[in-house]
C-alpha cells in the first residue's frame, strides 16, 4: 500500500494491500482497480473509471465523474460538491452540500447527499440510506425509497411526479401539476 502521483497514466492497478492512494497530477481519465482513494486535480474534468469485474469501494476527492464496474460499487466523497456517476450503486457524502447526477439510469443508494438529479430516461430511483431523517431534493427521479426513520423528506426540484416509499413528507414545486404516488406503506 502506498501513495502514487500520476500524470498521463491511463490505468493504475493497486496492490492487494489496503490503503493505495492515487493523486492525479493532470486532468483526465484514469482507470483504477484495487485502489482505495483517487485524488483529482483542481480542474473540473477528472474522471475515475473503476476497472475490473468485481465491485469496488473507493473514496474520491476532486474527481467530478465516477464510472463503476458491472458489479456493485460504492463511492465515498472526501470533498463536498457535485459528482456525476454511472454504474455506481452507493454514494456516501459528507456533512455539507453534495449532489449526485446520474449519467445512466438506475438505482443509486445515497447517504449524506442533499440533491439527486436523474437522467432523461424513466426508471431512475434514489434510495435513502442514512439512519437518521434525511431531506433529499430530486429532479428527474421517478422513485425515492426512504428509510424506516419516519422523518424522511423529499423536495421536488421540477414539476411532475415522484413515487415514494417510506417517505413521510413530499414537498412539491409551485407548479399545479405535481403528484406524489405511494409505492408502499410509510
Amino acid at each position: 500500500a502506498g501513495t502514487i502521483s500520476v500524470s498521463n497514466v491511463d490505468t493504475l492497478i493497486g496492490s492487494t494491500d489496503a490503503g493505495d492512494i492515487v493523486r492525479m497530477l493532470s486532468a483526465g481519465t484514469i482507470a483504477v482497480s484495487n485502489v482505495e482513494t483517487v485524488a483529482g486535480t483542481s480542474g473540473n474534468s477528472d474522471v475515475a473509471q473503476l476497472a475490473g469485474s468485481t465491485g469496488q469501494t473507493i473514496a474520491v476527492s476532486a474527481v467530478e465523474t465516477i464510472r463503476g464496474t458491472t458489479a456493485t460499487d460504492t463511492v465515498s466523497l472526501l470533498m463536498n460538491g457535485g459528482y456525476a456517476v454511472s454504474g455506481i450503486e452507493t454514494v456516501i457524502g459528507r456533512v455539507g452540500a453534495d449532489s449526485v447526477s446520474y449519467l445512466s439510469g438506475g438505482t443509486v443508494g445515497v447517504s449524506a447527499i442533499e440533491t439527486v438529479i436523474g437522467t432523461a430516461s424513466s426508471g431512475d430511483v434514489a434510495q435513502m440510506l442514512a439512519a437518521t431523517g434525511t431531506t433529499l431534493s430530486v429532479s428527474a427521479i421517478e422513485s425515492v425509497l426512504g428509510t424506516t426513520d419516519q422523518t424522511d423528506i423529499v423536495r421536488m426540484m421540477q414539476a411532475g411526479g415522484v413515487s415514494v416509499s417510506n417517505v413521510e413528507t413530499v414537498i412539491g414545486t409551485t407548479a399545479t401539476t405535481d403528484a406524489a404516488t405511494l409505492l408502499g406503506a410509510g
